[in-house]
């Protein structure tokens, strides 16, 4: 069982949560779970260099920059506050990782009217499109159908990725465009040239859909509750608790009843 710990100032209190040991990378370099596997890992024990390298993203022209702007306090998860984050039959657990909803998509950006050492000002960009491109190498079946998906969600679905998530910035859509196949086996046995497969439209499309059929038609409680989270377009209206003493004052209240 692994630890997480945090001591705060004001008490001088250290408190210790326990989470399941997959919140945590790998650390046996001859056991590692799909994922290490997929973007590689490092530890004491070993690394692995991982099997997939994304590039810079660079923007298209026609975007829009958009007046400066105060964003609300952000801050970190604040697992101490069992309330919102611990588990319901264990307070010693977390519930688990931490995702942020779509705004809707004419709600305004969660502003504030006051500049403090706790939040940040920033010029947000809207429609803006980059591109960029993911390599790998040596994928598995089960590996290149989960890097798929985790590009190329469903229809109704969007990634939620960069700074100011919570306060509605960061909805992103990712399209795949073209895709090339190399089989370097071949290329190696037949001394060819003729190794590689190029995709795009709607062969393009049918490929990624076939790839990850099995993750579309999952079921499991875990996608259920990302297609909730990342539903696009966004119908939550999105609000959070002062984060300055809320959560020392209302230590108790679930997030279900926070106003």
């Amino acid at each position: 069982r692994s630890y997480w710990s945090q001591k705060f100032k004001a008490g001088k209190v250290r408190v210790r949560y326990s989470l399941p040991d997959n919140f945590y990378p790998c650390t046996d370099p001859h056991n590692l779970c799909i994922t290490c596997r997929i973007f590689g890992f490092q530890s004491p024990e070993g690394s692995f260099q991982g099997k997939v390298n994304i590039s810079d993203a660079k923007a298209r022209n026609g975007y829009t920059v958009l007046d400066w702007i105060t964003l609300t306090e952000l801050s970190s998860p604040k697992p101490h506050h069992s309330a919102f984050y611990a588990l319901s039959f264990d307070p010693n657990e977390i519930a688990g990782r931490k995702f942020y909803y779509h705004h809707k998509p004419d709600a305004p950006i969660l502003a504030s009217d006051q500049k403090t050492n706790r939040n940040s000002t920033v010029r947000p960009i809207e429609n803006i499109v980059f591109d960029f491109k993911v390599t790998f190498v040596n994928l598995t079946d089960d590996e290149y159908a989960l890097l798929s998906y985790s590009l190329f969600l469903e229809d109704r679905m969007c990634h939620k990725i960069g700074y100011g998530k919570p306060a509605g910035l960061g909805s992103v859509k990712i399209e795949p465009l073209k895709l090339t196949l190399f089989d370097i086996e071949r290329r190696y046995k037949e001394f060819t040239t003729d190794d590689k497969e190029e995709m795009s439209n709607e062969e393009l499309r049918r490929h990624v859909a076939e790839q990850t059929k099995v993750y579309r038609e999952d079921k499991s409680d875990n996608l259920k509750a990302l297609r909730k989270i990342w539903r696009w377009p966004g119908i939550y209206d999105v609000q959070y608790p002062d984060l300055k003493d809320w959560f020392l004052k209302n230590p108790n209240i679930p997030i279900s009843k926070t106003p």
